[in-house]
């Protein structure tokens, strides 16, 4: 189940992903060319007028897939939140969704090469991955990450000086996928996001939509 609160936003699905029946959807791109790896752009999902300060709160409950071996070359998801006003360079904040030596769990990419790393107790099982952004200038923010509608962060609040910046003016999307080299294979629940503020698991709690899937935590 795919979901936003972005009015009159525009979709693009790269490649497609495969329908599972149940309402997810299955993310493989393992053995894949990466001209054909699997990505969804959900674009214009946020103020855009340069009015600061401005939020965007993103989840995502991801799956496993039994079977695979996660390491550095395979991983579980990749998703870009790109908040660029109209014709400027503006932020982006890049996440991967690991399982291998080097990270359990989530993590922020940095353009220092610093990683923000959140760490996840057991990675065999589904987990919903919960991140909040308050962007206080074009290439600087706040960045918060929670785990299972755990009230107590995994990574941040931490302030973000010099974010990665958009790969064209007024970028502004959410796209979620396989975006890199490695591979890529999980299932995916659902995906939501709102940029009316940056919440946290208590103020979304008994607030998501109906009929999403599986919300435990919230």
């Amino acid at each position: 189940m795919l979901t936003g609160t972005a009015p009159g936003s525009s979709y693009t699905w790269v490649n497609g992903f495969g329908l599972l029946g149940d309402g997810s959807i299955a993310l493989d791109t393992t053995g894949t060319a990466i001209e054909n790896r699997s990505q969804a752009y959900f674009e214009n999902v946020i103020n855009s007028a340069g009015k600061y300060p401005k939020t965007l709160t993103f989840l995502t409950r991801v799956l496993p897939v039994a079977g695979t071996t996660y390491d550095t070359n395979t991983r579980l998801l990749e998703f870009d939140l790109a908040m660029a006003d109209v014709g400027v360079t503006g932020g982006r904040i890049e996440g991967i969704i690991r399982n291998d030596a080097t990270t359990q769990g989530i993590q922020i990419n940095q353009l220092d090469g610093v990683d923000l790393k959140g760490a996840v107790a057991d990675m065999s099982v589904p987990h919903i991955y919960h991140v909040s952004v308050t962007m206080t200038s074009p290439l600087s923010g706040i960045v918060t990450v929670y785990i299972d509608g755990n009230d107590t962060p995994v990574i941040g609040p931490v302030a973000v000086a010099n974010m990665f910046a958009v790969n064209a003016l007024g970028d502004n999307y959410v796209r979620f996928g396989d975006g890199r080299a490695s591979y890529y294979r999980s299932n995916i629940d659902w995906v939501i996001w709102s940029a009316s503020g940056a919440y946290s698991p208590a103020d979304l709690r008994g607030k998501l939509p109906a009929g999403i899937g599986v919300t435990t935590g919230y």
